[in-house]
């Protein structure tokens, strides 16, 4: 075989511009922090890094899922313990009512302070975290405890008063 200056020129831009590919793909590689960056040129690879962002992204939602119940723990926590303080104011004022020796204006008063007392429970009954109501079982975006027009306590429109209404589930 005939060894001609075209033949050798040939081969020497052949592998310039091999080792000028290879060249890019490692400044690439460099430049991203990526092994590769196409999945077709190591799919084993891609398969694992494939793995490990999906783990990753799971363990995320679990942190931020547990951040929410804690939060949501907490709030109710702090509800139900200021619950529990009212429901002892209550239970102070009904034990100072019932002596019997309050005068009128004094029994006016006391109605007074037990509705305050009520609009307060009620207040923290549709407290609220992260724009959902907390005791509003499957219903979070609607108070949970109102009151209709005849004065009736409702959880979620239905009357609490009514024996017929409460479910035994």
């Amino acid at each position: 075989m005939r060894i001609t200056n075209n033949l050798l020129n040939n081969r020497f831009y052949r592998h310039l511009n091999d080792s000028i590919s290879v060249m890019d793909n490692l400044n690439e590689r460099v430049l991203t922090g990526s092994k590769f960056n196409r999945a077709s040129e190591d799919v084993a690879g891609a398969m694992k890094a494939l793995k490990v962002r999906r783990s990753l992204s799971r363990n995320d939602q679990y942190q931020k899922n547990i951040r929410d119940a804690q939060g949501v723990l907490d709030q109710t926590e702090s509800t139900l313990m200021g619950i529990h303080e009212i429901l002892n104011l209550a239970k102070e004022n009904c034990i100072q009512g019932s002596n019997g020796v309050l005068s009128d204006s004094n029994r006016e008063t006391m109605m007074t302070v037990f509705k305050g007392l009520q609009d307060s429970l009620l207040k923290l009954a549709n407290e609220k975290y992260a724009g959902k109501y907390i005791f509003g079982g499957p219903n979070t975006t609607t108070p949970p405890f109102t009151f209709d027009a005849d004065g009736n306590l409702m959880y979620n429109g239905v009357d609490v008063n009514d024996a017929a209404n409460i479910s035994t589930g």
